[in-house]
């Protein structure tokens, strides 16, 4: 293959790639900004966490921002590249300069290459061990740049060029190195991607924002040592009756347990976002709590067909709210993300049924979920669990 055919393909590749990774880091970018945008994760966490985390973001840029920037630019040198190669022959200077100028483009989009490959690497890393998450969009990304490294770095740096003895052993060398790092170290990578990809460890500061955003509504001792967080569907019986079993938790632990309710309206259940918005509006007029007993005491009537706002508004005249202020929050925006918000959490803890509980400790590391009351109340009735222990 000669020096033309072998140029015309590294740069289709630069071009391909370098368009795909600009899309995905700005779909991240997107993530990053808007509660609005989120991105299917194959994963129990990953995405959302990390894009929050301190490694999500240089100064006031998301890290997915520089990532758009790093693709562009190098589209943008490959672009420059070719039609300085492709003006050589008319070029009023000669065409020496415009080779030359085509050199020195691919030798800048090499080299920012190779840095956008150390620096997507070392975020996979703090993502893995540090985090202890795992994004597969940061890591398709990472897999971008290397390929794209590796093929602008070879190219401008190799090809066409008389490497001496000494050069190819040290060339053999490195690569020894590399490849007894990776046999050393792959174990190492394994064990810790099960880790993550079980669901056990993660930092306490992710799962309390994950778990325990802003504006969450607590029943309970707010000095209590656990917090069990409830994620429910008002139009689900099993949840109706969740109500007995925490209320009993509290009873039973009262200064040692507190109570947390997340909304994850089920697809199945067509009145449930309806009701959660209900609670929802109510709790921006502290009221939060009986409003969320007033529709599960009620639960019976969405099963007339006939549920509609009017029924929640007798729930809301029953608690003496502000109607018109009542009628104007639950149709609001900020309502909606707010059950949004909540429904993205379970997802990131792959949560996706009700009513599921997490257990969240003073120094959890690990979310402590169950699914449904049976396995929360055998969980509360065993003093033995290492969840009690911290």
């Amino acid at each position: 293959m000669n020096d033309k055919m072998t140029r015309k393909i590294v740069n289709g590749i630069a071009l391909v790639l370098s368009a795909f990774g600009a899309v995905l880091a700005l779909l991240l970018t997107i993530e990053h900004y808007s509660s609005q945008v989120s991105l299917p994760c194959g994963l129990h966490r990953g995405c959302t966490d990390l894009l929050k985390s301190r490694f999500g973001q240089l100064g006031p840029l998301p890290t997915a921002a520089l990532g758009v920037l790093m693709y562009g630019a190098i589209l943008a040198l490959t672009i420059a590249a070719m039609r300085s190669r492709a003006s050589a022959s008319g070029d009023g200077a000669g065409p020496d300069a415009a080779i030359a100028r085509a050199e020195r483009f691919e030798m800048i989009r090499a080299v920012l290459a190779a840095c956008g490959f150390v620096v997507s690497w070392l975020l996979q890393y703090a993502a893995l061990f540090v985090l202890l998450g795992f994004c597969p969009y940061c890591f398709t990304s990472a897999i971008t740049i290397t390929i794209i490294a590796l093929v602008t770095v070879w190219h401008h740096f190799l090809v066409g060029r008389r490497i001496t003895g000494e050069q190819k052993l040290l060339g053999g060398v490195c690569f020894f190195l590399l490849a007894m790092f990776g046999v050393l170290f792959w174990p190492v990578i394994a064990a810790q991607w099960h880790v993550v990809h079980d669901n056990t460890p993660r930092p306490v500061e992710i799962l309390s924002q994950t778990l325990l955003p802003p504006g969450t509504h607590f029943l309970g001792e707010p000095t209590a040592k656990f917090t069990l967080v409830e994620f429910g569907d008002y139009e689900c019986e099993n949840c109706k009756l969740a109500v007995n079993t925490t209320n009993s938790i509290l009873m039973q632990r009262p200064t040692q347990v507190r109570i947390a309710f997340r909304n994850l309206p089920l697809p199945m259940h067509p009145f449930a976002k309806l009701a959660a918005r209900a609670a929802e509006a109510a709790g921006l007029q502290h009221k939060f709590w009986q409003m969320h007993d007033e529709i599960y005491a009620h639960q019976q009537d969405m099963g007339n067909g006939t549920y509609s706002e009017a029924n929640l508004i007798g729930y809301a005249k029953s608690l003496n709210l502000n109607i018109p202020e009542f009628q104007r929050d639950i149709n609001s925006q900020a309502v909606r993300e707010r059950i949004q918000v909540d429904m993205q959490a379970a997802q990131q803890m792959g949560l996706d049924a009700t009513p599921s509980f997490v257990l969240l400790g003073p120094h959890s590391t690990r979310p402590w979920t169950f699914a449904g009351t049976l396995q929360l109340a055998q969980a509360m009735d065993n003093p033995n669990l290492p969840m009690w222990k911290q």
